[in-house]
């Protein structure tokens, strides 16, 4: 299967939009969703559109309901548990709503709802887990302690959380931007570490599927519990333009101790996606590619085809030297 987006250029001549795909609802949406629905010219387009948002909003979603899970107590877990459960019933009766009161484009306006509320709901988890995460902040308890007030005490934590989003910062050099982080113990040694996918600076209008890829950098904390770049591979997140009528082929990024996993997808009628697991050796101080699963669907036919490669098959790779160009490719039958 070609991963060429060229294929999706017709699709992309033509501008056409629709209400009910339009991004407003939920500022958390992707740039690069609202331009593939401008780029639309039917229904169908505009479908794939959303199917590959809501596929990086739900991972989104996983992602941090899963960070909340570990960080939380029992108690808590519990209730978020619960919480989440009726969420996941008020989400499915409101867009089923929104279905039977959508005329032709009932399933269009299923899906957008499904997407924004999916979207939502991870906004309200990264709030919840941020939130959490000041709170056991031990330098704003310290000033708690020290009789600070509520004031001073949030202040302090707002300024070690801007602390680290600025050490994070300071590894997007060059005029790169930071597309995503995710931070977690990546060698399981107790402290916690950092993930970044970072978005070079464009210098020119490139055409569609052309363009400079990502760097994914790893930032392990050293014995003084500085961070530090161990790695980077600039030749596992594609370019921003790398998509086809999907837009942005970039996922989401999940990280959990020990191992991370990079999502990337994109096409049209033909969509594909990867998904590349890592996981933390002791023996090498490294990090080898341990599981690769790719998969194609033909939107319009249904059929689908799936491989998966295992550490045994993929053998002893770190994440610096991996390439996926190496893989075999994924064909539909």
């Amino acid at each position: 299967m070609s991963r060429s987006p060229i294929f999706s250029l017709l699709a992309l001549c033509a501008v056409a939009s629709s209400p009910a795909f339009a991004a407003a609802d939920s500022p958390s949406l992707r740039p690069a969703y609202t331009q593939c629905v401008e780029a639309a010219h039917s229904a169908t387009d505009r479908q794939l559109c959303v199917d590959a948002e809501y596929a990086y909003q739900d991972g989104r979603l996983n992602a941090v309901y899963r960070n909340l899970q570990t960080a939380l107590d029992t108690g808590e877990k519990t209730s978020l548990r619960d919480r989440q459960r009726t969420w996941l019933a008020d989400k499915t009766k409101s867009c089923t709503n929104t279905a039977a009161t959508g005329g032709t484009s009932q399933n269009g306006n299923a899906n957008v709802c499904t997407l924004n509320k999916t979207a939502a709901r991870a906004d309200e988890l990264e709030a919840m887990l941020a939130s959490h995460a000041a709170s056991n902040n031990p330098y704003a308890r310290k000033a708690s302690d020290a009789g600070a007030t509520g004031a001073a005490a949030s202040s302090v934590a707002a300024q070690d959380k801007g602390s680290k989003m600025d050490d994070l910062k300071a590894f997007a050099t060059g005029g790169a931007k930071i597309l995503d982080s995710q931070t977690g113990d990546l060698n399981a040694d107790g402290q916690t570490d950092a993930l970044l996918v970072l978005d070079p600076p464009s210098t020119a209008n490139h055409k569609l599927g052309e363009g400079p890829a990502r760097d994914v950098v790893l930032l392990v904390r050293d014995s003084s519990g500085q961070l530090k770049k161990f790695a980077s591979n600039d030749r596992i997140v594609p370019c921003a333009t790398c998509g086809g009528i999907s837009g942005d082929p970039f996922g989401y990024t999940r990280l959990e101790p020990g191992q991370f996993t990079i999502v990337n997808g994109g096409g049209g009628r033909e969509h594909w996606a990867d998904e590349y697991t890592f996981k933390y050796s002791a023996e090498k101080k490294d990090w080898l590619i341990a599981r690769v699963v790719r998969r194609v669907e033909d939107r319009d036919t249904g059929k689908q085809q799936r491989i998966e490669l295992t550490a045994k098959e993929l053998g002893a790779v770190t994440f610096g030297h991996f390439d996926p160009s190496t893989l075999p490719e994924v064909e539909l039958p």
